[in-house]
């Protein structure tokens, strides 16, 4: 609701002229869907047993590529014909309907293990498979938002592509992320964690590699959906794994925890990566 509030404001004051108004409202608005985002984290782990881990994420990862597609064309087309106060009104509506769904959940769906807030669960975070874990997200994050955020500069260095290009490159690596996630979550199903994790490891190996032997811009939206397939899938098994690993005492701050720490790696990323590219090529 704070969120609504906060991108309805953000309308009413045009960064040119309010910039203080403006910033703190969709910084407050970021705030709220911050906060939004560790509470369905935190309501996933403590109502979900393991058996449906991938089955969660899969539908998450999944519907949350299926809007960025959607958002995207909405906006790409708004945004060129009106001003982006539209699009802040969209936002706010979006999410005032999401607050009416919250309020009609029932607390009776919740599951009986659901285990209350302890401080001592955070000893959780020194034992040694949160340490490895740990590890995992930050290389994981690395390589895998390292490769994905060079593609579009490959795209226009390589192909000098135009912004319809480079909106279907998105929205066919949009749809195969979503087949990605939904298929990972039967092969998880199917083959348990550990299994679909290394699995989901190669796939991401090897959709990365394919990327450097595309020729043409066609190829690359092929490649470009094979990647998205490989990418959706790890993305999955990694939130399903992070599941996994948080003490349902503290379910939501050792989610929210576990992401910061694989935003360490996203952030590595970009300065790997450029440092890569100017001494060894894309």
């Amino acid at each position: 609701f704070l969120g609504c509030i906060s991108f309805s404001l953000a309308s009413f004051f045009p960064p040119d002229s309010e910039l203080i108004i403006f910033t703190l409202a969709v910084i407050w608005g970021s705030i709220s869907i911050t906060l939004f985002d560790c509470s369905t984290d935190g309501l996933a782990v403590d109502t979900t047993g393991k058996d449906e881990y991938g089955k969660v994420q899969g539908l998450m990862v999944g519907s949350r590529s299926l809007s960025f597609i959607l958002l995207s064309v909405i906006f790409g087309n708004v945004s060129g014909k009106t001003d982006y106060d539209l699009i802040f009104w969209v936002i706010a509506i979006l999410m005032f309907f999401t607050f009416i769904l919250m309020i009609g959940y029932r607390s009776k769906s919740i599951s009986p293990k659901i285990e209350k807030f302890q401080w001592s669960a955070f000893n959780s975070l020194k034992k040694p498979i949160f340490l490895i874990f740990s590890i995992y997200a930050i290389l994981y994050s690395l390589f895998s938002f390292g490769v994905d955020g060079l593609i579009t500069f490959f795209m226009s260095r390589e192909f000098h592509v135009t912004e319809i290009d480079q909106r279907n490159f998105n929205a066919l690596r949009g749809i195969g992320v979503i087949v990605g996630a939904f298929a990972g979550a039967f092969i998880m199903n199917k083959y348990g964690l550990k299994k679909s994790s290394l699995f989901a490891l190669i796939f991401l190996s090897f959709g990365a590699v394919l990327l450097s032997f595309t020729w043409n811009l066609y190829s690359l939206f092929i490649v470009g959906t094979i990647w998205g397939l490989a990418w959706g899938f790890q993305e999955m098994v990694f939130l399903s794994l992070a599941m996994d690993v948080a003490d349902a005492r503290i379910a939501a701050s050792m989610f929210a925890i576990t992401m910061a720490i694989s935003n360490l790696g996203t952030a590595l990323a970009e300065v790997l990566t450029t440092g890569l590219v100017e001494n060894m090529g894309i």
